[in-house]
């Protein structure tokens, strides 16, 4: 945002879309109307079902432990990330857009994408360093993560969406291959390629590279590790409350770092090497699934916090049916008594 906002000699030589009209940037695109309306949908329904489980984290008993901590954080970053990855790739999908099409949208969002990705990334490798040390080491996990201790890590994540939105370049969209790429004229004719210095322009991120060289390197080890907790621990623990509860809790954090290592592979191979159309599909359709699968996790696999989902919203919608039954009866009362002081009249 510090090119887009402040040296905008610098971004018009960038993303230059003078190239070509509007009509001719249009034709480089390709509406895929029916692909979008489903990205829509779906990323409504991921939100509605996600949001109930992120408000009632914010319970006592949840939001006081470490691991629901990161969750909550994690939950805020993937909101964000189905807003863009659903909602508006859904859009520039029906739209059939490239970078030049909708260059303000595409560049605002796109770095706003980014950064959430890699808020999440960094989120969910803290999330599987917490569990490890947490079921093998909790002496450790209660010295680095107890209490208002786990807040400061997530400091790490915000300062790189921090330094993502200020300083890196953004990502852009392309409808003809349903996906984001940081260069704006990607799969287009080289001659629309910028030069600086006689030679092209290269659009990359190192922190992009390296945030997600690491999240598939970390992830898997920490799930590696979390899988041999979970099928090394004995039927002494078994039964206890707590081995459930950090069994419970360690499978939920592999199903979620599986997708979340995919995604990385597939989109830090994608922006250095050559990829089938087939698998550029599949990695933008497995990130878009990818950012609500905490939901469908918290859905299927925590029936603890399912559970409280359901009584918090029963109890507000209860509330809410009383309180519309009150204002009901007060109406009517309200009515009577004006017909009677008429009819006295």
């Amino acid at each position: 945002m510090n090119v887009y906002f402040f040296h905008h000699d610098v971004y018009e030589k960038r993303y230059n879309c003078n190239q070509l009209s509007m009509d001719e940037w249009r034709a480089q695109g390709e509406p895929h109307p029916y692909m979008g309306v489903f990205l829509i949908i779906m990323g409504l329904m991921l939100q509605a079902v996600y949001l109930p489980f992120i408000i009632t984290m914010l319970q006592p008993k949840f939001i006081s432990t470490s691991c629901y901590k990161l969750m909550f954080f994690l939950g805020i970053m993937d909101f964000i990330q189905i807003s863009g990855a659903s909602l508006v790739t859904g859009y520039l999908t029906m739209q059939g857009a490239v970078f030049c099409t909708h260059p303000n949208m595409s560049y605002i969002f796109g770095i706003i994408g980014l950064g959430a990705w890699c808020g999440s990334c960094v989120t969910c490798m803290i999330l599987t360093i917490n569990r490890c040390i947490d079921v093998y080491f909790p002496q450790l996990s209660r010295v680095l993560f107890h209490g208002w201790r786990t807040w400061l890590w997530t400091i790490i994540p915000l300062s790189i969406v921090g330094w993502i939105i200020a300083f890196e370049n953004t990502l852009c969209f392309n409808s003809r291959y349903l996906a984001w790429f940081f260069d704006p004229y990607f799969g287009m004719n080289s001659s629309l390629r910028q030069t600086e210095n006689g030679l092209p322009i290269v659009y990359a991120s190192q922190l992009h590279t390296i945030n997600n060289v690491s999240t598939v390197a970390i992830l898997c080890t920490g799930n590696i590790v979390l899988c041999y907790y979970v099928f090394s621990a004995s039927s002494s623990t078994a039964g206890s409350n707590s081995a459930k509860l950090k069994k419970q809790l360690v499978i939920q954090v592999c199903v979620i770092s599986i997708l979340e290592t995919f995604c990385s592979f597939i989109y830090a191979y994608m922006q250095f090497f050559y990829t089938p159309i087939w698998l550029i599909v599949a990695g933008s359709i497995t990130y878009q699934v990818n950012c609500g699968m905490m939901a469908l996790t918290y859905l299927f696999l925590n029936p603890t916090l399912r559970r409280a989902a359901f009584n918090l919203f029963s109890k507000c919608a209860k509330a809410a049916k009383i309180s519309d039954m009150t204002a009901s009866l007060f109406k009517t009362q309200e009515s009577r008594n004006t017909n009677r002081t008429n009819t006295d009249a």
